[in-house]
């Protein structure tokens, strides 16, 4: 889920090393948040560079063999052990051992996925196979929406900052062709097919254009225009949502609601939007997203997108 934030600045490849205050000067939102970023980045190079791609000290996340399972329509279950993997610099915790189909970070796993097409009426593989269990992980904010501790009773229940929390989800991939992992490897790229050197890539490219129609010369009352160019300071997050199609919102879309599925397709808002400007009005596009994890409390996270 998306953070309220102005812009993100931070580039690895400039090899910047910490930020700067200056006497006088304004801070924004990202001046703080680059700093962590430049520090993030890092620490997870460093745990590469000591541990590699991955590791663990305890053989976390390790699949036990004698609890693995086939139900009805190839569903294939396993249990997976308790412990510490450290993953591209990531550092992943499983602090009890859960099932595969039962995973807190994953609380709406499909039925299937994969290469292999699924078979209804087949309680087991017809012949031997060979399947390829991974990890993927990423980080992703954490809104005072999903967890409400992030409330500040002082302020009257306001939120200030968000988190940063890493997830990790056990997939996979099913029938691959072979029994090693390096043929696994080649069919788990194949499948994602974006990903280098264990992480995940985009070759998504946004071209912008300016224009000065409308604009004043005066740069103490810059003329309001609507969309990018207007005087607000804010991040637009536009998001692909098929091959020829978009959608965009303003505070990087990061206003969310938790609300309760009602017949109908009709939804009705289980927490209060903070002002009128973040109330869904008619006409607007509204993105339904699922739970994607659950914390120790209780509350649940949103997917990245639904």
């Amino acid at each position: 889920m998306a953070s309220d934030i102005t812009k993100t600045n931070f580039d690895p490849l400039k090899h910047y090393t910490s930020v700067r205050m200056q006497q006088g000067r304004v801070l924004t939102d990202d001046d703080w948040n680059e700093n962590e970023r430049i520090e993030n980045e890092d620490r997870q190079r460093a745990l590469v560079d000591i541990i590699g791609p991955f590791g663990s000290p305890d053989d976390g996340f390790k699949i036990n063999q004698g609890m693995i399972s086939v139900f009805p329509g190839e569903q294939i279950d396993f249990q997976i052990q308790a412990g510490t993997l450290y993953l591209g610099g990531l550092r992943l915790e499983m602090d009890k051992s859960e099932r595969f189909r039962a995973q807190s970070d994953w609380l709406l796993i499909p039925d299937s996925y994969g290469l292999a097409p699924v078979r209804a009426d087949a309680h087991a593989p017809a012949a031997p196979r060979f399947d390829l269990v991974y990890v993927e992980a990423w980080q992703q904010t954490v809104t005072a929406v999903e967890d409400h501790s992030l409330l500040d009773v002082a302020l009257g229940g306001a939120d200030t900052t968000t988190r940063v929390r890493n997830m990790r989800r056990v997939k996979l991939l099913e029938d691959i062709p072979g029994d090693s992992c390096e043929e696994g490897w080649e069919a788990l790229k194949r499948f994602l097919r974006t990903i280098d050197k264990h992480e995940l890539t985009t070759d998504a490219k946004l071209q912008v254009e300016f224009t000065t129609s409308g604009m004043s010369n005066d740069l103490c009352s810059p003329t309001a225009l609507g969309g990018y160019l207007g005087a607000q300071n804010q991040t637009i997050r536009i998001q692909l949502t098929s091959p020829t199609a978009f959608t965009w919102g303003f505070d990087n879309a990061s206003t969310l609601y938790k609300a309760e599925v009602l017949p109908n397709n009709k939804f009705k808002l289980i927490s209060t939007p903070k002002d009128s400007y973040r109330y869904p009005k008619p006409g607007k596009i509204v993105e339904v997203i699922p739970y994607s994890a659950q914390l120790p409390d209780g509350e649940k996270i949103a997917e990245l997108s639904g």
